[in-house]
C-alpha cells in the first residue's frame, strides 16, 4: 500500500500548542498569549489584573504585572524596532491577527526578530507557487496514458528553493507507522482501496 497524504506529513515529535508557536515567534510568555487568546483583548490594550487564567502547568512569571500596565504591542513594537505610525497599524487586532499578519505574512519578520521557530516560518510565495506548479504537473502526467509509466516510483520530491543545487529530490516513502490511513474504522469507512 503506498502511503495517504496524512504520511507524508506525521509528526515525528511532539508539536507545540498555538499558543506556545504564538508566544515564542513574539517573543513573549506563553501565560500572556493565552490570556489574549482567551479573552479576546486587543494587542494594543493591556490586560486587566483580573484575567490571567489560571494554569496549573505554565506558572504565573514574576513580571506578570506589568501586563497590565504595559500593552503586549509596545513590548512586541519596541523588540522589532517598529516607531508609533507602524503601531497604528495593529491597533484593535487580536494576538491571532498579529501573529497572523505580523509573522506568518512576514510584517514583523524583520531582521531584529530573529529567534522566530522554524515551525512559525511559512515557506515564501515563489516555494508555494512552485509547488502548486510541481503537483499539477504530477497531475497531468498520471492521466496521461503515455507519460505515466515513465513516472518515478518516488513519492516525495522536495526542492529547496533558497539553496542552490545539488539537493537529493525525489525520497521513496513508506507507509508511516500509526498513521490514521492504517486505522481499521478509518479502513472500514474509507475502504482500504481508496486511502
Amino acid at each position: 500500500m503506498d502511503p495517504c497524504l496524512a504520511c507524508l506529513y506525521w509528526p515525528t515529535r511532539p508539536r507545540p500548542n498555538r499558543h506556545e508557536l504564538i508566544a515564542a515567534a513574539l517573543g513573549q510568555h506563553q501565560l500572556r498569549v493565552l490570556s489574549h487568546m482567551v479573552t479576546g483583548h486587543a494587542v494594543n490594550v493591556p490586560l486587566p489584573p483580573d484575567v490571567l487564567p489560571i494554569m496549573r502547568d505554565i506558572p504565573t512569571p514574576s513580571e506578570a504585572h506589568l501586563w497590565s500596565q504595559r500593552s503586549l504591542l509596545d513590548d512586541v513594537a519596541d523588540t522589532a524596532g517598529l516607531d508609533a505610525a507602524a503601531r497604528e497599524r495593529w491597533h484593535g487586532c487580536t494576538i491571532d491577527q498579529l501573529y497572523r499578519d505580523g509573522i506568518c505574512g512576514g510584517a514583523l519578520v524583520t531582521t531584529t526578530l530573529q529567534g522566530v521557530p522554524q515551525e512559525v516560518v511559512v515557506p515564501v510565495a515563489h516555494q508555494s507557487a512552485l509547488a502548486g506548479v510541481l503537483l499539477a504537473a504530477q497531475l497531468l502526467v498520471a492521466s496521461d496514458p503515455d507519460l505515466a509509466p515513465r513516472r518515478p516510483e518516488s513519492t516525495e520530491v522536495r526542492y529547496d528553493v533558497l539553496q542552490g543545487l545539488p539537493q537529493v529530490l525525489a525520497r521513496p516513502r513508506k507507509v508511516t507507522t500509526g498513521c490514521l490511513c492504517q486505522d481499521p474504522d478509518f479502513q472500514e469507512v474509507f475502504g482500504a482501496s481508496e486511502v
